[in-house]
């Protein structure tokens, strides 16, 4: 079963009252109670009002399917509020890189469609994620589809993904006992269950606490596991199940994860599967499995990749390939303890000029696409820098960051620049005592 995963943000600076997006009615035989959701799309993204109809009917369903196990799921409908409408970059970001980016696209209400999720609470360990959202809250913000898994896929988890979403706004957190629970860590078409105290949740019988002391943070939709394996050795090792190149064939989330140190005997056939046309649509999972088995051999191979020009659209399993590679070797130098020469292509990648080199060599990319992805890269190798957890990275970083606050530049680009460097110290400070996976368990 492939999956997807989450975990819980530590902070948001804004807490978002649920009553502000949500209308909703009683609840009873006669008069279903009903969530009116709204939708907004990045402007390239195809997503038309019968689609969202299309989706929340689906996301119903399961509500329906769930009731004949608990009577509080009956008579739940989630329904459109208003017609689709659309937005550009000059009103709000095509993509999130970074927590200011996440912020801007959930100070409103309605559920955002964007073009890829590189961030949400930290790093995304294998590129990208479906989604970021606040609990509990009145916003989320989502992508349509994880391109190189079949469109069968996408279009299946899609109400999951919504409904699941839907569940932490509406407070609830993840269900590690069922793997196959709705608001489980890892989501898939088949993740359906809904608990008694779900349906509760959704029914609004339990309503979650309104004050400022509701531990509020964002939980990302489809990002990086709850629990994150030990750095691998023989204690943390699992069994195989199946052979490397049908493992790679899924999402590097939740029990794959824990999974991937069983590979670590194959790290050179794993790094050959890279530049294997036949597995161009796993990259990013190859990348991320790398994260856990990779050496420092992996890193000169990693950097060729990164060196490659950029194939496929804005979010094409290339193009997650090249974000996961970037936080792969900063997981690599952390768990080998290795020098800071040993990954100067990190701080190089930071500057935004070493990705116009690459980025706009690709024919699908027009140009907003390049820019966006040249601004996330960026981060992205500032992240993956911070993630070696060594004091000349954090004396990087802080000197970086002096040198922003003495730039003469416009204020809101100062905000930005200090905002990335304040979350990449912080991951440094993580990853220096936790590991660079470890990292990921804030």
């Amino acid at each position: 079963m492939i999956s997807f995963s989450s975990r819980i943000l530590v902070s948001l600076s804004v807490f978002i009252p649920l009553g502000a997006a949500w209308s909703t009615s009683t609840n009873t035989s006669s008069n279903p109670k009903q969530y009116e959701l709204c939708a907004q799309r990045f402007v390239k993204i195809g997503f038309s009002d019968g689609e969202l109809d299309d989706v929340l009917q689906r996301a119903t369903a399961l509500l329906d399917a769930a009731s004949a196990a608990s009577s509080s799921c009956a008579n739940i409908v989630l329904k459109r509020r208003n017609s689709v409408t659309s937005f550009d970059d000059a009103s709000l970001p095509r993509a999130v890189g970074v927590s200011t980016d996440f912020e801007k696209l959930i100070a409103t209400s309605c559920v955002k469609i964007v073009q890829r999720i590189t961030w949400c609470g930290s790093p995304i360990i294998d590129g990208g994620a479906l989604g970021c959202s606040s609990i509990p809250g009145s916003a989320m913000v989502v992508v349509r589809t994880y391109d190189g898994l079949p469109q069968t896929f996408n279009t299946g988890v899609e109400p999951v993904t919504w409904l699941h979403e839907f569940g932490h706004n509406l407070g609830l957190e993840h269900n590690s006992v069922d793997d196959l629970d709705l608001m489980a860590p890892g989501i898939s078409p088949e993740t359906v269950h809904i608990s008694d105290e779900e349906c509760t949740k959704f029914s609004g019988s339990q309503a979650f606490a309104a004050n400022g002391n509701t531990n509020a943070g964002a939980i990302p939709l489809q990002s990086v596991p709850r629990v994150m394996p030990a750095e691998p050795n023989g204690s943390q090792q699992t069994t195989q199940t199946v052979p490397l190149e049908e493992f790679v064939k899924r999402p590097l989330k939740g029990a794959q994860l824990v999974a991937a140190a069983s590979y670590g005997g194959e790290v050179n056939k794993a790094e050959g599967l890279l530049f294997d046309p036949s597995f161009t649509n796993f990259k990013n999972n190859i990348v991320g499995l790398l994260a856990v088995i990779g050496t420092p051999d992996t890193i000169p191979v990693l950097e060729k990749l990164i060196r490659t020009p950029l194939s496929g659209g804005a979010n094409s399993p290339d193009v997650l390939a090249h974000f996961a590679a970037l936080t792969t070797i900063g997981a690599i130098a952390n768990r080998y303890k290795l020098p800071d020469d040993k990954v100067n292509i990190l701080k190089r990648a930071s500057n935004p000029q070493f990705w116009d080199d690459y980025v706009l060599l690709s024919d699908n990319l027009d140009a907003g696409d390049a820019k966006s992805l040249v601004r996330d890269l960026s981060i992205q190798s500032v992240n993956g820098y911070a993630m070696t957890g060594t004091m000349a990275a954090k004396e990087f970083l802080t000197k970086a960051k002096s040198d922003v606050n003495g730039a003469a530049v416009p204020e809101p680009i100062r905000r930005e620049r200090t905002e990335i460097l304040n979350q990449a110290i912080k991951l440094n400070e993580t990853s220096a005592t936790q590991g660079a996976l470890g990292a990921f368990h804030n």
